[in-house]
């Protein structure tokens, strides 16, 4: 509007801006219309144009007749010449009837509507939950690895506390079976047989 100084027919404008319709027959209109609607679809204007929020499509069909019908133009003929007027002086030719005349019949093919809604996929609050959830995962296995850590210098350091006291106190443990010789009870009979 603002380049071509008019308004698309296809588009609404603003009631407000008073553009007129744009007549492609005027010298240059046609070119700017085509290069800005080029533009455009091809993403080279500077302009923030959300999707619309409601938009109505109609599928349409187009389908042809001989009108009237060849069982029905006598009767239409008849029609037209009572009614009198310009209409009666082409109804007694069913050609001129069919080259002058138009039976135009509009309808809904289907009555049904669709209806799509965008919603976030994660609201907020879900999000704020899964990040708390992990957080409190992870924390979870740090505080037992760390738990694991410390009972595992805590094993260490015992272990090698005994063995360093082992080793300070004199082994005064003798083992009976190391001793050379039979052992005391080799040779003894323990039931009388």
């Amino acid at each position: 509007m603002e380049n071509c100084g008019c308004s698309h027919w296809e588009f609404a404008a603003p009631p407000d801006l008073q553009y007129p319709k744009c007549n492609l027959s005027a010298v240059g209109v046609s070119e700017c219309v085509e290069l800005y609607g080029y533009k455009f679809a091809h993403g080279m204007l500077p302009c923030d144009c959300p999707l619309q929020c409601k938009e109505e499509l109609y599928q349409l069909t187009v389908s042809g007749s001989q009108w009237p019908s060849s069982a029905f133009i006598e009767k239409f003929s008849s029609d037209l010449r009572e009614m009198g007027g310009q209409l009666s002086t082409i109804a007694d030719s069913p050609q001129l009837i069919r080259d002058n005349l138009v039976k135009v019949v509009v309808y809904y093919q289907q009555l049904n509507s669709e209806q799509i809604e965008e919603e976030p996929s994660v609201s907020e609050i879900d999000l704020i939950s899964s990040m708390g959830g992990l957080v409190g995962l992870w924390v979870g296995f740090s505080v037992c690895t760390l738990a694991e850590f410390f009972e595992l210098f805590v094993d260490m350091l015992v272990f090698f506390v005994r063995r360093c006291l082992w080793k300070a106190v004199p082994n005064t443990y003798a083992n009976p079976c190391s001793e050379r010789g039979r052992a005391s009870f080799a040779g003894q009979k323990t039931t009388n047989m």
